[in-house]
């Protein structure tokens, strides 16, 4: 589903932490989800409106939001709600729901209240339920659906119960239609001194039938061609490996191998067996019996028996089989092997297009073509070593920064040194055409329907063909500022920093924010507490927006203590419901990184100064700013304190709707 929207844009400079509000695209990517001759959103005058892959202005800016046409049918938003329109611009299903997805295999997936529902073409809701949570049926005849009490279950497509709610967890559908999954009482941790660890672990077929009982396995892994790695409740501490994951099991749970303790390992990323054979790191003669915790390794594969049928000392790296070739590196170049383990033609590598961390093996052997670095530059390859183009020379400089997309070879330029707005450029090769893209792109898509895809110069929306042409470019307009309608959470923004002092550093926080706290000025009115406060009089901006001045004022006669995520603190905006409830429109994301947390502090006198969006939306409401503080370090619980209340729209999908969100690098941690 191709979803288009406003949204904040990281540009990664840590000195400042900017944001840019440009258009930014999410993609779940399924090349068979969009048909032919479809229509693509155009952004102008703020408002979406659709294009062909001409360019062709075909349906006029007239909406708030665009999802990308499916089926004939497109989600687009008027006012807070959504509805459908048809490939001639005519709104075929009333805008009544919160959010609209896009249709796929007769369905689309709709939430009313934060609850998701589905839909025929003609907007009838297909079933009524009263499950938490369902996941998008897709291509498949069963979803997962999740209960107010948060147990799993199976629906079908007319949400008739296929697997019933006794599961804690139903994991990813593996390649076989089975799926793992975690019992009720499965405790795979105990919490504390009075729990037992228990294990219930089974996998279950896509008709609801356990076709792995509990009581088999500790821990079970995705299946993958016919076989998964498990854990065993036999397994001695000798036995044990880093991972955990000693045996291969079939799809009826038969055990088919063990890997011999200290002999050989599976590799963790190079998942499952391939043609046959699952990629292993042996450990050297001299080492099988050294006590060292983690003796040198070389690689190789091993067949469905556990035996291993190719190996070599000399083989620091090795990638999963697909068309019964797999590449392997010895010293610092790579060869092509096939099953035998035989070198395939007589080239050596510089280096192949391969993530080893998350190994993706169509992108490594999609179509039976590779992609190599020679001496004379990256060049496609077949199974037999041929190469297939001519060299290009340039994107040996993009070595640590290439990706694929089938017969297109995505790269990037860092450039956040020189620019304040972006960190990367980015630019393509296809090989097909020969065209080379130079990096002049803020974003790029990498599906292409039709030969066109999306893509961001300067903040301007364009589309853009395989090679590279522009079709269409979103004219710049003067700016005007104007009020945020979103139909999302937004994520936290309140950066700050604490001013230095001596008895307190190493608290953090400084170094991230530029916006310091500062003296007040003012005489202290009222009573001599910590305040956050809403001023609508004062004019503000946020990221582009009209905003309103914010302020957490620490009267009292102590310092104030603030946990703190990378200099964001624990303070949001909340609305008011219909029935008068106060919840939360915007939230704090999770961080992995325990780095990310730790405490500000506000001296006696001093306050912060922000400034946050004017929400503009169809429901009439009130809004205050919700703040976390404590009064000591040692303070277990956190104060909570609430600003005045200030008259406001939102949208309803504010109330509930988190946007995915995909992590940009290592060093972005957030989960959420």
């Amino acid at each position: 589903m191709l979803v288009l929207y406003i949204s904040e844009w990281n540009t990664e400079k840590k000195e400042d932490m900017k944001y840019l509000m440009v258009l930014l695209v999410v993609l779940c990517l399924n090349s068979n989800l969009f048909g032919q001759n479809s229509l693509y959103p155009i952004f102008r005058g703020g408002l979406w409106g659709y294009i062909d892959k001409s360019g062709k202005e075909m349906i006029k800016p007239q909406f708030l939001a665009a999802n990308q046409f499916s089926e004939g049918r497109a989600a687009v938003r008027i006012n807070g709600k959504y509805g459908y329109v048809n490939l001639q611009g005519r709104l075929v299903i009333p805008p009544r729901f919160d959010l609209g997805n896009s249709f796929v295999a007769g369905m689309a997936r709709i939430f009313i209240d934060g609850k998701p529902f589905f839909i025929d073409t003609a907007g009838k809701i297909a079933f009524e339920h009263s499950f938490k949570s369902i996941e998008p049926f897709g291509f498949h005849t069963f979803a997962v659906a999740v209960t107010e009490s948060g147990k799993y279950c199976l629906i079908n497509r007319a949400g008739g119960i296929i697997a019933d709610s006794i599961f804690t967890k139903i994991g990813e559908l593996g390649s076989n239609g089975l799926l793992v999954v975690e019992g009720l009482d499965h405790l795979p941790y105990a919490r504390d001194s009075g729990q037992v660890e228990k294990f219930e672990t089974g996998v279950i077929d896509s008709a609801g039938r356990l076709v792995i009982p509990y009581g088999r396995y500790k821990r079970i892994g995705v299946f993958v061609n016919g076989y998964a790695s498990a854990e065993r409740f036999d397994q001695t501490y000798e036995e044990k490996n880093w991972e955990n994951f000693d045996a291969i099991i079939d799809c009826k749970g038969n055990l088919k191998f063990t890997c011999p303790p200290k002999k050989y390992f599976l590799e963790r990323m190079n998942g499952g067996f391939h043609d046959g054979l699952a990629i292993v790191a042996i450990a050297h003669e001299s080492r099988e019996n050294s006590k060292q915790p983690y003796p040198h390794y070389y690689k190789g594969a091993v067949d469905v028996k556990g035996e291993i049928v190719i190996s070599d000392t000399s083989w620091s790296e090795m990638t999963s089989f697909s068309h019964n070739r797999s590449f392997v590196k010895f010293g610092e170049a790579w060869k092509m092997i096939n099953t035998n383990g035989r070198q395939v033609g007589d080239s050596v590598f510089r280096n192949i297009l391969f993530d080893g961390f998350n190994e993706n093996l169509e992108q490594l052997f999609w179509g039976g073509i590779s992609y190599v670095e020679i001496a004379s530059g990256w060049v496609a390859i077949d199974t037999n070593g041929n190469v297939l183009c001519e060299p290009i020379v340039c994107l040996n400089n993009f070595h640590n920064h290439l990706t694929r997309s089938r017969d297109l070879i995505f790269f990037d330029e860092d450039i956040s040194t020189q620019n304040v707005d972006y960190s990367f450029l980015y630019g393509f090769w296809n090989s097909t055409n020969g065209k080379l893209v130079r990096p002049s792109f803020h974003y790029i898509s990498r599906s292409f329907t039709e030969d066109i895809t999306i893509a961001i110069v300067k903040g301007r929306l364009c589309y853009i063909t395989s090679s590279g042409d522009i079709v269409w470019k979103e004219k710049k307009s003067r700016k005007r500022e104007r009020n945020l309608n979103i139909d999302w959470m937004n994520r936290g923004y309140f950066y700050a920093a604490s001013a230095y002092k001596q008895e307190l550093q190493g608290l953090g926080g400084w170094g991230h924010s530029n916006n310091s706290s500062r003296k007040s000025s003012s005489e202290v009115a009222g009573p001599k507490v910590v305040q956050v406060v809403i001023d609508t009089k004062r004019k503000a901006q946020w990221q582009g927006y009209a905003g309103m001045q914010i302020e957490v004022r620490n009267y009292s006669d102590d310092t104030a203590y603030f946990d703190a995520q990378d200099s964001r603190l624990y303070l949001k905006i909340q609305a008011q419901k219909a029935n008068g409830e106060w919840a939360d429109i915007e939230y704090l994301p999770s961080s992995w990184c325990g780095n990310s947390y730790h405490q500000l502090f506000l001296a006696s006198g001093e306050f912060w100064q922000f400034s946050a969006p004017i929400y503009h939306g169809e429901m009439q409401t009130k809004l205050r700013a919700q703040l976390l503080f404590k009064n000591s370090l040692g303070q277990d619980v956190d104060n909570a304190i609430y600003s005045n209340e200030v008259e406001g729209s939102v949208n309803p999908g504010q109330f509930w709707n988190k946007h995915a969100y995909s992590r940009r690098s290592f060093m972005d941690p957030y989960n959420d």
